[in-house]
């Protein structure tokens, strides 16, 4: 998660978010993790924890 945090921070600066006013930013998942026909436990965990943690960073912005 460190890793994927240190991305979004160098991808998108706060800044420029906090000049303009507006955050956005978009993750693209798959549907297993609002409907998952697999268990694929592992996958949709990290992938829920991604998600989450970008709607808290733009949260913060």
């Amino acid at each position: 998660m460190k890793s994927i945090l240190n991305v979004i921070d160098v991808v998108l600066p706060i800044p420029i978010f906090k000049a303009n006013n507006h955050s956005q930013m978009s993750n693209i998942t798959s549907n297993l993790i609002l409907s998952p026909v697999i268990s694929y436990h592992d996958y949709i965990v990290a992938k829920s924890t991604v998600v989450g943690l970008g709607l808290t960073r733009t949260m913060e912005w």
